[in-house]
């Protein structure tokens, strides 16, 4: 191994420690904002909150796409070690953000105000509180979209410290909320979401302090060349039908559900985004540690490198996120019933299903980043949003024809595995890396994994008589000691295992 990539993999595994603390706390407090918050708003008005600002998030599609864009070009010209490129790179992104915010700004204040008065089931009386949700949850969005150049740039350069306390800061903000809400006398849902809005813009103004003072591609200027309008365009244009497709699905689920079933499953829809988005915060940040490195090692022309790190990211993924769903799954309810006073109804099928589906984006999204690499998006992305988009008419049949939430809610595993399945084939076409090298190291290693761990764990698990907190300790212990045993054993190859042997010797000497 070179002396660069041992400086590499030494900067990927510092990075990783510092997102995971950044995760840590990340979780910690969103599961406990989300109980007071919900306790605080009650149903009906977290119900509104999480469809009122679903609303929001429909122009959302634009910003994903135009953030994969961002991110991919700019760790591409790093790779390539082109300053100029760079600087190019982040003026023509962050002007045509500011130009896709006055676009949705427009939109919103006429279609969205349109569609929050005529479609969207609000309960009698807080027609005006749902209008206040909206136009703060606007300008958040608007925030938080100038601050992806930003944050993409920090991200590429790999300077994790800052990205990681600085969500902190962001995480302890929103507990400050929680319990400024637990004092006011005003109405608590417009409160709320006005200060959403202003972390939102704290965030933001930090984020360009950092960027000006320690990065020289960071001197803004209205940027309009065509060239770099195009090049970051015409990328953006086909991840559009990824992101378009990622909210039809989404999103969709959430207003057709408001209209069939009401703001309760709505409640529910919010909850368990809240519980997948602490969770897959495990995922981003170790796959946020890798991407740039992957990234840049197909820039660089390092091939074996780059599948390298594509297959350990896959895998890694998948055997962490296992580690966190299956404690998880065999606790559920008792988990959720101690988390919040008031359970609402299907929120505990749709944490497992939502489970269910992220253990197929653990090991999913690393060959999403490889795609993007490769800058060669345009057949995958067509594939990837007619399966994504042809989920929504199946939704609303199933519920218009009366099928429970839990089973609807299903589709989107189903989605997500087909699309899987898809990410396969064209990046093992696409890349040096035969499809038969990703199915021994990858997906035979998994398989191997859960068709051992799973009946052992359950089979001990099935004379335990204990219950309560006691049965969610033993039962974590032994999945967890149970999974890492088998993955140590079967999951890791033996070029891996002796690295793993020699990080570990290194870190016992000092």
């Amino acid at each position: 191994m070179s002396e660069e990539n041992k400086k590499s993999n030494k900067l990927i595994a510092k990075n990783t420690l510092l997102l995971y603390f950044r995760m840590l706390m990340t979780m910690a407090v969103s599961l406990y904002a989300s109980r007071v918050i919900l306790k605080t708003l009650g149903v009906t008005d977290f119900g509104i909150y999480n469809v009122v600002g679903g609303i929001i998030v429909l122009f959302s599609f634009v910003n994903g796409a135009l953030l994969g864009s961002t991110q991919r070009f700019l760790n591409f010209e790093i790779g390539k070690g082109d300053i100029e490129a760079q600087k190019k790179i982040f003026k023509s992104s962050l002007s045509i953000y500011i130009i896709f915010c006055i676009i949705v700004i427009i939109l919103a204040e006429t279609v969205g105000i349109w569609f929050l008065n005529h479609k969207l089931n609000i309960p009698v009386g807080r027609a005006g509180a749902a209008l206040g949700v909206f136009q703060f949850s606007l300008l958040a969005f608007c925030f938080n979209i100038i601050r992806v150049p930003y944050n993409a740039t920090v991200v590429a350069y790999e300077k994790m410290s800052f990205y990681a306390y600085l969500s902190i800061l962001e995480v302890v903000l929103k507990l400050l909320i929680v319990y400024f809400l637990l004092v006011i006398h005003f109405d608590k849902l417009i409160t709320y979401s006005f200060l959403v809005m202003g972390v939102s813009i704290v965030v933001l103004i930090l984020y360009v302090i950092y960027c000006k003072r320690n990065f020289q591609i960071c001197d803004f200027k209205f940027h309009y060349h065509k060239a770099d309008y195009n090049q970051i365009l015409g990328f953006s244009t086909w991840t559009l039908f990824g992101s378009i497709a990622n909210v039809s699905i989404s999103q969709g689920m959430n207003i057709i559900f408001n209209i069939f079933y009401g703001v309760t499953v709505n409640a529910s829809l919010g909850l368990t985004n809240q519980v997948r988005n602490a969770v897959n915060s495990f995922l981003t940040n170790f796959q946020v540690a890798f991407s740039p490195q992957i990234v840049k090692s197909y820039a660089a022309d390092e091939h074996g490198r780059f599948r390298n790190l594509l297959l350990a990211t896959s895998k890694y993924s998948f055997f962490l996120m296992y580690l966190i769903a299956i404690p998880f799954l065999i606790n559920s309810e008792f988990v959720i019933t101690k988390w919040l006073d008031t359970v609402p109804a299907h929120l505990i099928v749709f944490c497992n299903l939502s489970m269910l589906n992220l253990l197929v984006d653990s090991i999913s999204a690393p060959l999403g980043i490889a795609i993007n690499a490769t800058g060669k998006i345009k057949y995958y992305q067509i594939i990837y949003s007619a399966l994504s988009v042809a989920a929504v008419p199946v939704v609303y049949l199933l519920t218009k024809i009366g099928y429970e939430p839990d089973i609807v809610y299903a589709v989107w595993v189903v989605v997500n595995f087909l699309v899987y399945l898809w990410k396969i084939i064209y990046v093992t076409k696409r890349v040096d890396l035969p499809v038969l090298i990703y199915c021994k190291e990858v997906l035979l290693r998994v398989g191997v994994v859960l068709a051992v761990s799973l009946p052992i764990i359950f089979l001990i698990i099935h004379y335990i008589h204990t219950g309560g907190w006691a049965y969610l300790i033993i039962t974590t212990l032994i999945s967890c000691g149970i999974t890492l045993l088998t993955m140590l054993i079967i999951g890791i190859n033996g070029e891996e295992k002796k690295t793993l042997k020699n990080f570990i010797n290194i870190k016992f000497k000092k």
